[in-house]
């Protein structure tokens, strides 16, 4: 999103978010929105048919307007309490998306529906943008709020070490600054249904992207604008299901049937290149995970562990919750090692 002057960024947001319901009397339609000179919205109109963002059509005297080649719509709202995510999706997004299966309709209304809710309600903004575009066989929804920013917020909330720290904990699922009120598993399941799932928030960037089971973070800098920025694709021909996402997560003998699984990148918890040696690290890393059963431990991109982290984890803290299951995946040879040692310890002591 290309950073210009605020009345700019208002007018070109409403140009388009109106140009679908106002093809033929578009220039005229914001300037009496504004009250601003014919002469003045067409400057912007041009703009952004100069950017392709969206289509003139015929002369000058019956030019029609239209969204340009892949953007589908571009709607911008005011936070309100009266702003409701299924009627959004029902009455705005939905009948966008023509022709869809229904697998892929499910996967958008969940996701959609998830992430829109966690902007109204959290995000502490005033306003919401949400862009639809369509190319090279994937659809595109990005929601942008200009709150506090989902990092900045969790981190304060539960007093972590920095925006990091909570993009780590948000990766492993269950986390909710308001939990009388939702579960925490909105945000981890949306970017599970979808193909492509990156958040933009503060000095941090989380990514969940295709053929990677893990999530993992970059650093963005020092970033002095506020809010969030969720970027969400999905193939317009996945054979992904709802269903098949949840199953995911489930235990197939587990009675409860809920959301007891989760997967952590460890590397998530690794701040700068550190070397993940201390028992303070390993329960950052192991911290709420008493809410699953079972429990994997994604060393990719990890090299080493000490042997005071891997004894945290695998001796101290599976001797105290026999009940919850944790395996680890892609180590290296140096931390199966290191884990080998911590679970020989922990059988020697039972002895």
């Amino acid at each position: 999103m290309v950073t210009i002057r605020k009345s700019t960024e208002d007018l070109r947001h409403f140009i388009l978010s109106h140009v679908q319901d106002h093809p033929n009397d578009l220039v005229n339609f914001a300037a009496e929105h504004f009250g601003m000179s014919r002469q003045s919205v067409n400057k912007h109109v041009r703009a952004l048919v100069e950017q392709a963002d969206i289509i003139a059509e015929g002369k000058t005297s019956a030019r029609i307007y239209k969204l340009g080649e892949g953007r589908m719509a571009n709607i911008v709202f005011d936070i309100t309490p009266e702003i409701e995510e299924h009627v959004v999706w029902s009455q705005r997004i939905r009948p966008l998306l023509k022709n869809f299966p229904d697998n892929i309709l499910e996967l958008w209304a969940y996701s959609f529906q998830e992430i829109l809710n966690n902007a109204i309600e959290h995000s502490e903004g005033t306003k919401i943008e949400i862009e639809v575009l369509q190319k090279d066989g994937l659809t595109e929804i990005i929601i942008a709020d200009d709150g506090v920013g989902i990092f900045r917020k969790l981190r304060d909330e539960y007093q972590l070490d920095d925006e990091k720290h909570a993009a780590l904990e948000l990766s492993k699922g269950k986390l909710t600054t308001e939990p009388r009120n939702h579960t925490g598993q909105g945000i981890f399941f949306s970017s599970r249904m979808v193909d492509s799932f990156i958040i933009q928030s503060g000095n941090a960037s989380l990514f969940h992207l295709p053929n990677h089971v893990f999530d993992f973070v970059f650093e963005r800098g020092k970033v002095e604008e506020q809010g969030t920025i969720i970027m969400m694709k999905i193939e317009n021909n996945t054979s992904r299901t709802v269903n098949k996402v949840f199953d995911m997560f489930e235990l197939p003998d587990d009675e409860d049937h809920g959301f007891v699984k989760t997967l952590i990148p460890v590397k998530l918890a690794q701040f700068d290149k550190e070397m993940m040696i201390s028992r303070s690290q390993a329960r950052r890393v192991m911290a709420r995970v008493t809410r699953f059963k079972h429990v994997g431990l994604d060393f990719q991109g990890v090299d080493k562990i000490g042997q005071p982290f891997a004894d945290e984890i695998f001796r101290v803290f599976m001797s105290e919750h026999p009940e919850i299951t944790v395996y680890s995946i892609n180590e290296t040879d140096q931390i199966k090692s290191a884990i080998k040692k911590a679970k020989a310890d922990a059988v020697d002591m039972e002895r």
